[in-house]
């Protein structure tokens, strides 16, 4: 059995104006449910699971530890905001957020991988274009990062000029 992903088919995906879909990432005390995945996708804040991630050795109280499976657990109790976690990701995929200060990323929803169900972002995607499965060789797919991947036809480079 292979690992499983989150995949993206944009070409759904683009249909929705608003997305309604839903983030419950535990760790994070001030999740409304506003990040989506298509921010996650954009920006890339999701984890990359390195194999000898940066962010754990820098924390100085021990609150982030790499499990066996590769993702990065963060134990709030320990966090004091020093965010050193941030400097020492060579990614970006840690970012201190403006209010409350604490650092935030997507878990891909472990505690409810446990009991069975799918990451609440493909639970509430209307439109089915998010899914949990395992990618098959012959199928065409972008790798976004380590456990999500995009399926498009057709990639579009948007270049924004610089107002002077």
């Amino acid at each position: 059995m292979g690992v499983k992903r989150l995949v993206v088919n944009f070409e759904i995906c683009r249909k929705c104006k608003d997305c309604p879909i839903k983030c419950s990432y535990q760790f994070h005390p001030a999740n409304d449910g506003s990040l989506t995945l298509r921010e996650i996708i954009t920006w890339q804040v999701v984890c990359r699971r390195c194999n000898q991630p940066g962010c754990v050795p820098s924390c100085p109280t021990e609150a982030l530890k790499k499990r066996e499976d590769g993702l990065i657990e963060r134990s709030n109790t320990l966090c004091i905001s020093c965010k050193s976690c941030t400097l020492g990701c060579p990614f970006g995929t840690i970012f201190p957020e403006m209010v409350p200060y604490l650092t935030a990323g997507c878990d891909y929803c472990q505690s409810r991988l446990k009991g069975d169900q799918k990451p609440l972002c493909v639970q509430t995607c209307p439109e089915g274009a998010i899914e949990y499965r395992e990618i098959a060789k012959e199928e065409k797919s972008t790798p976004v990062e380590q456990n999500i991947a995009g399926i498009v036809t057709s990639w579009q480079k948007v270049i924004e000029e610089k107002s002077k």
